[in-house]
């Protein structure tokens, strides 16, 4: 999707690594096969083919038991969804698209990580 091609091409560009998943199945199978602190933050669509971003966020803090940030990301605005997303255990929500200082601060606010320098 152009909008998750957007985001990584904005981190690359603030010096961060980045790993795009073009599902939810994909998203466990690259942190199930990480090394531990391999990744510091997993930023989620929450409408994706094969599995969902609320079933893959399910599953990475309540079987893969992972402690890494998921913030969802998402076109939609409703109460509902937001306390929906809240209640699975996504650590932040937002609405895309994110703008490039926008998507710095999230960076910011749930990781310590440092811009690699690698492009």
């Amino acid at each position: 999707d152009i909008c998750a091609k957007l985001i990584c091409m904005i981190l690359r560009k603030l010096n961060y690594s980045t790993e795009r998943a073009e599902n939810g199945q994909v998203a466990l199978d690259l942190l199930r096969a990480g090394d531990p602190g391999m990744y510091s933050l997993v930023l989620m669509d929450l409408r994706m083919p094969v599995m969902d971003g609320f079933e893959a966020t399910k599953a990475i803090k309540k079987y893969l038991k992972l402690n890494i940030p998921v913030v969802a990301l998402t076109g939609e605005t409703s109460t509902e969804l937001k306390v929906q997303c809240e209640e699975i255990g996504f650590d932040g929500f937002y609405q895309k698209p994110l703008k490039r200082k926008q998507l710095e601060e999230v960076v910011k606010k749930y990781t310590s990580a440092e811009p690699t320098g690698e492009q």
